[in-house]
């Protein structure tokens, strides 16, 4: 099941959840243990796609990762649906969560 890639339509929904998830940033390593430590060798992204994940964390949009990667939209939208994947994520912040370590653990998924 692939994940939708969201268009520049819902570029600002996504600004608004990133905002919302930077103070978790901070509270990851003294929340006392209810969020997962940063483990991101299991999800076995490749180097294009840690670089992407890397860019999507910073708050970037798909035409601003393009440009810096000098590659096209489409490309970063294959290698963003290859992430939500391996991240197991429906959205830009549950990766970002995810990828953090400030995503709150689901025994049914990575740990």
């Amino acid at each position: 099941v692939r994940a939708p890639v969201l268009g520049p339509s819902r570029q600002h929904e996504h600004s608004e959840s990133l905002s919302q998830l930077q103070p978790l940033v901070g509270q990851s390593s003294v929340s006392g243990g209810s969020v997962s430590p940063p483990n991101r060798q299991q999800y076995g992204l490749s180097s294009r796609e840690v670089e992407v994940m890397e860019l999507i964390a910073s708050g970037m949009s798909n035409q601003q990762i393009a440009a810096t990667c000098f590659i096209s939209e489409k490309t970063v939208k294959n290698h963003i649906n290859r992430i939500f994947t391996k991240l197991h994520s429906t959205s830009r912040s549950e990766a970002i969560a995810r990828w953090l370590g400030t995503a709150p653990r689901d025994p049914g998924r990575h740990p």
